[in-house]
């Protein structure tokens, strides 16, 4: 620190400032290199010094953005567009120059200089207390952005001073650290200040709402627009099924005997076995909501409530062809309004004739294809069979339920809920699953059923899970499925 005989600090020069940074920047390049040198290092820390360091590391961070920010404001308009001058000589924009030489991301290099240019002008109070510490970086956006957005559409023509009135309405709550409140109490100024302007946006936001379903590789991609009520109760729902999907996949789970979760039967988990239980399963957010999706709009295909069209209920239709033209045995999926399909490999479409309906189609028999090892000649084989495969429809059978309403009233007697050990997935989340595959002769009988959530339908079909009976087991009794992991084998995480 540089400091008078008399206690007080003496002005910092440019120089002390260069100085500052340098020293800041070996600083945090020296906790950096240990934790790299050292991997162990972490583990010798007590939990009270880990918790000091955590929000420490986090202070400085915040402190060094600050800094950070407000410099590349003043660059940006002391160098870059403003003055039309090149950033180092080479570079024609500040963001360029933050994304090569500081390795910024395009998106946030541009983030970055907006809000130092925004700091560097018209608010300085809120670079001020930035700085400072004295408001957190989460609430800056607000106290900028957000208050240029409440200024334009108001009729004020002083803008400097219903700024200044603003950030006095503004601060204090910033100042709190609570940026949801102080997010809500801007929205509420433009509410106020422009009603108009806000229920257009609600009207265009309504008309504008896009969704689209495209298939990417061996996965579809959904992305899109909605407004925030329809948003709202999108994530309400999903949130509700992954809720209930880590509930009862999770319901096996042994708590630490002071658990409030275990001692007054409370809905949290306080000594950390289910966010561990969690981590281990692989279950992220992101993927629980994806799983809830899926099963809500499957919910709805299955709750016949979706009306019909020429007496036929909305379905999802997979064509399969059972002679052996080729091996392995491949299924298209119907894509709605679209004339091509998606495909299907030999374990999903085991999984599905486990639980579905099956409609029997007679055509004229193709020609024959021996199966072939794969290799040179394997692809001839698939090409040929493809060619061969254009038939006429001869007879179409009655459409049969696998697992009759009786049988499967028993089999949720009788199982309860999803068998894989540890999971509680109620029945109406279960498929009902052949032991032996339906297609390889497995009979639609109690014992050779079993409940399977969907998520531990892939495990078994897709994943290579074994169930079998116990023995002395025959397949009436609860309790009777043991499950085998499946034999290690190199996987590749993506296709």
């Amino acid at each position: 620190m540089i400091s008078t005989t008399d206690g007080t600090r003496a002005p910092i020069t440019v120089a002390g400032l260069a100085r500052l940074v340098d020293d800041a920047r070996r600083a945090t390049r020296a906790v950096a290199t240990a934790l790299a040198d050292d991997p162990t290092l972490l583990a010798e820390v007590p939990d009270e010094l880990l918790e000091t360091l955590t929000v420490a590391l986090h202070q400085a961070a915040e402190s060094s953005s600050a800094a950070a920010t407000v410099v590349t404001g003043r660059l940006e308009r002391q160098v870059g567009s403003v003055r039309g001058k090149l950033i180092a000589g080479r570079y024609a924009s500040t963001s360029r120059f933050l994304q090569v030489e500081a390795g910024m991301r395009a998106t946030q290099a541009r983030a970055t200089v907006a809000r130092g240019r925004d700091l560097d002008s018209h608010s300085t109070r809120v670079a001020d207390a930035w700085l400072a510490g004295v408001v957190p970086g989460g609430a800056v956006r607000d106290l900028t952005v957000g208050v240029t957005d409440v200024l334009r559409r108001s009729t004020r023509t002083d803008t400097p001073i219903a700024r200044g009135e603003a950030l006095d309405h503004l601060m204090p709550l910033a100042e709190r650290g609570d940026p949801d409140r102080l997010h809500r109490a801007v929205a509420e100024l433009r509410l106020r200040i422009d009603p108009e302007g806000t229920t257009d946006e609600a009207l265009f936001a309504f008309e504008s709402q896009t969704l689209s379903i495209v298939e990417a590789g061996s996965m579809w991609r959904v992305s899109g627009w909605l407004s925030p009520e329809t948003a709202i109760a999108t994530r309400t729902v999903l949130e509700a099924g992954a809720r209930q999907i880590v509930e009862q996949q999770l319901a096996g789970v042994d708590h630490d005997p002071g658990c409030e979760q275990v001692a007054d039967g409370g809905p949290a988990c306080t000594c950390g076995a289910t966010d561990r239980a969690r981590r281990a399963a692989g279950l992220r957010q992101d993927h629980l909501h994806a799983l809830a999706l899926g099963e809500v709009m499957t919910g709805r295909l299955d709750d016949a409530t979706l009306g019909s069209h020429h007496r036929v209920a909305p379905h999802v239709t997979v064509v399969v062809d059972t002679t052996e033209v080729v091996a392995p045995l491949v299924g298209r999926v119907a894509v709605p309004g679209q004339d091509g399909d998606a495909l299907l490999g030999e374990e999903s479409l085991d999984r599905l004739l486990c639980d579905a309906d099956i409609t029997r189609v007679l055509t004229t028999v193709a020609s024959a294809v021996e199966p072939v090892a794969a290799g040179d000649d394997y692809l001839d084989a698939v090409v040929t069979t493809w060619g061969d495969m254009a038939r006429s429809v001869l007879y179409v059978g009655r459409s049969e339920r696998t697992v009759g309403a009786r049988l499967r009233r028993a089999l949720e007697i009788r199982d309860g809920h999803c068998v894989f050990p540890g999971c509680r997935a109620r029945v109406a989340r279960c498929h009902a699953h052949h032991v032996q595959h339906w297609r390889h002769d497995g009979s639609t009988d109690l014992p050779n059923l079993a409940l399977l959530c969907v998520t531990h339908h892939v495990a078994v079909h897709e994943g290579g899970w074994m169930l079998t009976l116990k023995p002395g087991a025959t397949g009436h009794e609860q309790g009777c499925w043991q499950f085998a992991p499946p034999a290690l084998r190199a996987r590749r995480l993506r296709p």
